[in-house]
């Protein structure tokens, strides 16, 4: 299911452990793909719900990450499927 992958991936690519009551699913978006010719990409968005700090663990394949608030999220290049669709629903949070 959808919520098993985001619940591994999560664990996987961060470190971090949740359960499915600390996910809040907040849609699914399709959008051409920028740089693949014919190709479509699909992104599911969850909003993680932490009763604590967290210290990512980050994995091998990450090359790097960062905290983004609504102050700082401009500094930064969004993919074309977070700018569309996860950037104007993370901003009404």
């Amino acid at each position: 299911t959808k919520l098993e992958t985001v619940i591994r991936e999560i664990h996987e690519e961060i470190g971090l452990i949740v359960t499915e009551n600390q996910l809040k699913f907040l849609g699914e978006h399709q959008t051409k793909a920028v740089n693949e010719l014919d190709t479509t990409v699909q992104g599911s968005l969850f909003l993680i719900i932490l009763e604590a700090d967290f210290k990512p663990e980050i994995a091998n394949e990450i090359e790097e990450y960062a905290w983004l608030n609504h102050s700082n999220y401009e500094n930064y290049k969004w993919a074309h499927l977070a700018k569309e669709f996860i950037l104007p629903i993370w901003l009404k949070l």
